[in-house]
């Protein structure tokens, strides 16, 4: 929500799941309903937190026309593992047709995400995971995309997230490099630090082949890719696992921005890695910079455009805010 309202948390309102989805007036003023202004069409193919339903127990897609309002032309929604145990989504609709959903439940180990779900193998191929269903729907968007309008899409995976399995042998170097701070370096530790990058490696294959159907498309050259994440994990550093603490490995994420006018404009001279400060509330006006709409400098809206950052017309952030409510 801070990404598609270049807000603050405590400004939208939503500073945390299972809280109520944004107010009418922000959600109207999302940078997706400036695309769709300006004649892009817009698709959210995945994950989301805009309308959380964790233990509701309902059918997720009921809320497509909801989640349009906020910008979108084409939804398409999967939920997290575990929360897929208790709701229906794309991909478990889609096992229901295999005759496969009780059999991928049952794996699953219920609602709690548990049993074999945690010994890291999973019991279909790559592209029958929920990451793989996800990363090939956002394959075939591309590939058959037909309008003459220029398209955003926001393919948004569920992993590297709890529970930590995967298809196929789970490597055992994959985690040498990390080093362990503040708790003491185990086997189980390493163990589930390999199940975790084996996850974003499944995803990095994804990403991978989405670039070669834009290629493929004709479209690469003048698309530019972002690809970031909500959020990083403890991974065991300090004895803690999971997000919600102000550690560097929770707050701090990736953030790369490529090709199109990017490639073009700003690194003439290759590939550049910035130690600016910046924020999620940079995309917000990026992504319009981006596609050459105007965004208006706004006191509740503090993000920078990231192409003026990287040309060092301006400097990144003094300090970067990250807030969380604690009830």
């Amino acid at each position: 929500n801070c990404i598609i309202t270049g807000r603050h948390a405590s400004d939208n309102g939503i500073t945390g799941n299972q809280q109520p989805p944004l107010s009418d007036d922000l959600r109207t003023d999302t940078f997706m309903h400036k695309l769709q202004n300006a004649g892009y069409h817009t698709a959210m193919i995945g994950k989301h937190h805009y309308i959380d339903r964790y233990g509701i127990g309902m059918d997720i897609t009921d809320d497509d026309d909801a989640l349009k309002a906020y910008g979108f032309d084409y939804v398409f929604q999967v939920v997290d593992d575990g929360e897929n145990a208790h709701n229906q989504d794309e991909y478990t609709k889609w096992l229901d047709t295999q005759g496969r959903l009780d059999e991928f439940r049952t794996a699953l180990g219920g609602s709690d995400a548990t049993a074999s779900a945690n010994s890291g193998q999973h019991p279909y191929p790559p592209d029958e995971t929920a990451d793989g269903f996800i990363g090939i729907n956002g394959i075939r968007f591309v590939e058959q995309y037909g309008e003459e309008k220029p398209f955003y899409l926001n393919l948004s995976f569920i992993g590297p997230h709890p529970p930590f399995w995967h298809p196929g042998d789970t490597r055992d170097n994959l985690s040498d490099g990390m080093p362990v701070k503040g708790a003491e370096d185990t086997p189980g530790l390493r163990q589930t630090r390999n199940k975790y990058l084996e996850k974003c490696a499944l995803i990095d294959s994804y990403v991978g082949r989405l670039l070669k159907a834009l290629e493929d498309k004709g479209v690469l050259d003048n698309t530019v890719i972002v690809f970031t994440s909500d959020h990083g994990d403890m991974l065991g550093n300090h004895g803690i696992w999971d997000k919600r603490h102000f550690y560097e490995e929770s707050v701090g994420i990736p953030l790369f921005i490529s090709g199109g006018s990017v490639q073009a404009e700003q690194r003439m001279c290759g590939a550049r890695l910035s130690k600016s400060l910046v924020s999620h509330l940079d995309l917000y006006p990026t992504i319009l910079n981006l596609a050459g709409i105007p965004c208006a400098g706004h006191r509740k809206r503090p993000g920078k455009s990231l192409l003026r950052v990287l040309s060092e017309e301006v400097s990144g952030h003094e300090y970067v805010i990250a807030e969380l409510a604690t009830a």
